[in-house]
């Protein structure tokens, strides 16, 4: 018998088996990247402090002459016009007292103390402001004076009073002795002490007796002024400081966009 081969071998077909594709088929979307904007400060317009200067009412300020230190050769017109009036006036022989000084701090919130030669003189030969409470208050120191509106001033009781242009004094013997022959101007000296007046006016001492004791004379003038450090003035209503809190805008943020 004849036996044919087969013409042709069975055609095996291998599987065909696709490799796992791990790229995502699917197709993303732009991925927006997250987009943060910056916030966008608004701020309402702030209000500067509004400080009003005060408003001075008749008695609160200064008198229109009110110089700081020791002055010397000042016309008596100048003080007069400059809100001053006298409160004493009495030659150096006189007997200054603690009640001479307490009346005239109670007529005014300012004194003004000064010496000329004699009564007809139109100028003092020197002379120192500053307010009653402190020019004219007490002191404990027989060589420290206080200072006050530029000039050093004290007020040992049952000695002298006076002012000077630095704070050294001498007190004794109840009168002030520095500088009695040099730096001397700049001085001024009264006693208080009970059977004597004097004692000096500037460089121009012994003035407690005699013919020049009799003819130069001791000056009080008082203001009724306020110092302009002592708010007796009407302050108009202070705007107090208006800070507003910034306003933040901000823009839309676009949330960053994931497809599976």
């Amino acid at each position: 018998p004849t036996t044919s081969s087969p013409t042709s071998s069975p055609t095996t077909t291998s599987p065909t088996t696709s490799s796992p594709t791990f790229s995502p088929t699917s197709t993303r979307s732009p991925t927006t990247s997250p987009t943060t904007s910056s916030p966008t400060i608004t701020r309402s317009p702030t209000t500067s402090p509004t400080t009003t200067s005060p408003t001075a009412s008749p008695t609160g300020r200064v008198p229109g002459y009110y110089p700081s230190g020791v002055q010397l050769d000042v016309p008596e017109a100048t003080i007069t016009a400059g809100g001053w009036t006298i409160c004493y006036d009495q030659p150096y022989t006189h007997q200054t007292t603690a009640a001479d000084l307490t009346q005239c701090s109670s007529l005014g919130t300012f004194v003004l103390m000064g010496a000329k030669s004699s009564s007809g003189a139109s100028n003092l030969t020197l002379l120192a402001a500053g307010a009653s409470a402190n020019a004219l208050a007490t002191t404990a120191s027989l060589t420290i004076a206080i200072l006050e509106n530029g000039a050093y001033w004290y007020n040992y009781p049952g000695y002298s009073l006076g002012f000077a242009e630095s704070s050294q004094i001498s007190i004794s013997g109840y009168f002030d002795n520095y500088n009695l022959y040099s730096g001397c101007s700049q001085r001024l000296n009264w006693l208080l002490y009970p059977t004597l007046g004097g004692y000096r006016a500037g460089c121009t001492t012994d003035l407690h007796s005699g013919a020049a004791g009799a003819t130069w004379r001791k000056l009080i003038y008082t203001s009724t002024a306020e110092p302009t450090s002592s708010p007796t003035s009407t302050r108009s209503p202070t705007t107090s400081p208006t800070t507003s809190s910034p306003t933040i805008t901000r823009s839309p943020t676009t949330s960053p966009t994931t497809t599976s």
